[in-house]
């Protein structure tokens, strides 16, 4: 009888020791910021940019993740050649991209606690490209101009994601970018246009923040 009222004792008191433990924390609902970290190939780095910008900003709920996505990239470039009989010439090209544009993440498979979920995501952004470029020679030859067009752009890829905290998340994606550039014009010869398509496939790490 003692042994067996001991185990009685000692079983409540496990029950009541359970019934104190916090429960399992699950992924917080709210505002939501999160980034793309493209990988460190060029042409990764130049899908994922161009493609999908890499910051946004929405809500988090249940099964799904709702924002708008931010994009900024300025690329910077020089040349500079030295003439055989002496002198030479400097070239510089400065083209800067801004796009906005949706993009959402829907679950389609969570585990039982609800911290890790596998996602599909997509997005499309519209954004305007500027360059101005300068060349110039020692023989005194110089000359200046700008462009301006309009870059459409979209991307759908696989992810997962797993909440350390409530607040805090780390995943990954792969997918495939495609952005295509319209009507690129030149300031001072409007008839002047240009236009072209580039796409291909991105990998990149993607941290999320829960407010």
């Amino acid at each position: 009888m003692r042994r067996s009222g001991r185990i009685v004792v000692l079983s409540l008191a496990l029950l009541g020791a359970g019934s104190a433990l916090p429960a399992q924390d699950v992924p917080a609902r709210g505002l939501a910021f999160w980034t793309l970290v493209p990988a460190a190939s060029i042409q990764e780095l130049a899908t994922s940019t161009a493609g999908a910008p890499r910051f946004a900003v929405g809500i988090q709920r249940a099964t799904f993740r709702l924002g708008i996505g931010v994009g900024y990239l300025t690329v910077r470039s020089t040349d500079h050649q030295e003439y055989a009989g002496g002198g030479g010439s400097d070239d510089r090209t400065t083209a800067t991209l801004m796009q906005i544009g949706p993009t959402a993440i829907v679950d389609v498979w969570r585990s039982p606690d609800s911290r890790t979920c596998g996602n599909v995501s997509g997005g499309a952004s519209i954004g305007r490209v500027r360059t101005s470029s300068h060349s110039s020679d020692t023989f005194g030859y110089s000359s200046d101009s700008k462009a301006r067009g309009t870059v459409v752009s979209y991307h759908v890829a696989l992810g997962a994601d797993h909440f350390l905290s409530p607040h805090f998340a780390i995943g990954a994606e792969a997918g495939f970018a495609r952005s295509h550039l319209s009507d690129l014009k030149d300031t001072v010869d409007p008839t002047d246009k240009t236009g072209f398509g580039a796409g291909g496939t991105y990998t990149a790490l993607r941290v999320t923040l829960v407010f």
